[in-house]
Order: C-alpha cells, then structure tokens, then sequence
C-alpha cells in the first residue's frame, strides 16, 4: 500500500501538465483527457460541433488551467464559456462563448428537478390587492439576452434542420441589429429555449425583480398586450409557477 505521501505525488503525476516520464503515469493522463472530453462533449454538444476536431485540444487546454476538483465530471465545467471568452483565436466568433454558456445553462437544468407548480396560489388574487401580490418563479430558469443567433444555432445542431434555418444563421450574424431575448426553463423533463420578443422578456425580468402584479398590469396596458396570452405561456413554459404576497417570499400553499 502506498503511503499518504505518495499517493499525493502519484495524484499530482497524473494530473500534471507535464509531459509524464513513466509510460503507466502517460496512460492515466491519456485516459483523463479522454474522459474530459467525453464529459465536456456531453456538457456541451452545440460547442462540439461547432469547433470540430479543435474541440478535443480546447478542453486539453482548458482542463490544464481549470482541473477538476472533485469526483463530479457533470459538474465540472462551468469555467468553460468564460475562458472560450477569452482564447485570442476565438475572438472573431465571440457567439461560440456566449453558446457554450446556452448549452451548460441547459445542461444543469437537465440535471435538477422539474419546478412544482401551486395552481393554488392564485387564490390569492381575490384576497389581496395587486399591489400586496408578485408571481413566483421557478429557480429552474435562465433568462439572457445577445446579438447572435443563439436559439436559431442550437435548433439547427439539435435537428436535422434545413439548409434555409443555416441561411437564416449566417444572415442575422451579419446583421448587427440583430437581437435575441431568452428564457430557458425545465418541464417534463427536458430543458429548453425559448424565444421571446423584447416586451414579454422585459415583463419577465420585472417578475424576477420582484415587482407587483399591479405594477405588471400596469406595463401590461401601457405596452397594449394580451395579460392573459402572456400568463399563460408562462405557465405552459414552466416559467412562472404562482403567486405570493409581498408579506412572504415562498409561495402560498393551502
């Protein structure tokens, strides 16, 4: 049995970046590698493709400045958006980055639960005023914004999409007016993206400032939209999960 002082220098042979000088030591780094990448691949699917047979050596590089620090492949990674940010090579395709964090939004919220909706809590609309009530909503979202195409470039990675959704991708990348505002959530299971246009993605945000289903409507009229269409692809979204007053941060349960 090896001793404690061993161990720690055989753990710290293996995870080295440097060139191993025993053949047993070079097979476990070989084998790291490859299980870094296979994680990173799963992590990040729309990156993979998108980088090509550079994607094997980006994640050498990255693993080598971020290694992992616990037995969790599946949560390791979270660094890697950010640091595609800044590879100098990238630069000129700076959506790859902003992707990579589309896909490790998703790819956590496949492994967390599916929000519990409170059908319930709207009890409350008929005994508080709207200025006492806020709609709850689910932690299991991701709301962001961008000047790429990111919903239309994972649509086309995840299908067998037609050559004119390409077109469409290679035309809004050179339109510099171009804009998106997303919402990613988890029901049934499954996360995904959706697209929403600047006034419902605004009423979004103003929910998860905490503001009041009054202050909501108000917007709501002013912005002439449909309160009840919004509400419920919300609802249908897993998005929004209920109501609870400005008296109590957790949402109503009778």
């Amino acid at each position: 049995m090896l001793a404690a002082t061993e161990q720690a220098d055989l753990l710290a042979a293996i995870t080295s970046n440097q060139p191993a000088s025993l053949p047993g030591i070079a097979i476990y780094q070989s084998n790291r590698l490859a299980i870094a990448v296979h994680a990173l691949e799963i992590s990040f699917p729309t990156v993979r493709a998108l980088l090509g047979e550079g994607f094997a050596g980006a994640v050498q590089r990255f693993i080598q400045q971020h290694p992992l620090q616990s037995g969790d492949w599946g949560a390791w990674g979270g660094e890697f958006p950010h640091w595609l940010l800044q590879q100098t090579e990238l630069l000129p395709f700076v959506y790859i980055a902003e992707m990579a964090e589309i896909d490790w939004q998703l790819f956590q919220l496949e492994r967390s639960a599916d929000p519990v909706p409170d059908p319930a809590s709207f009890a409350l609309i008929q005994q508080y005023q709207p200025t006492d009530i806020r709609f709850v909503l689910s932690p299991q979202i991701f709301l962001t914004t961008s000047g790429f195409p990111l919903s239309k470039i994972w649509q086309y990675h995840q299908l067998a999409a037609a050559p004119s959704l390409l077109q469409e991708i290679k035309s809004a990348l050179s339109d510099e007016t171009y804009h998106e505002y997303l919402v990613i959530s988890r029901l049934h299971w499954k996360a995904q993206i959706h697209l929403l246009d600047p006034a419902a993605f605004n009423l979004l945000n103003m929910c998860r400032q905490g503001k009041s289903l009054s202050t909501l409507i108000a917007e709501i009229e002013r912005l002439q939209l449909d309160f009840t269409e919004w509400l419920s692809s919300m609802l249908k979204f897993g998005v929004i999960t209920g109501l609870c007053t400005t008296y109590n941060d957790h949402v109503h349960r009778s």
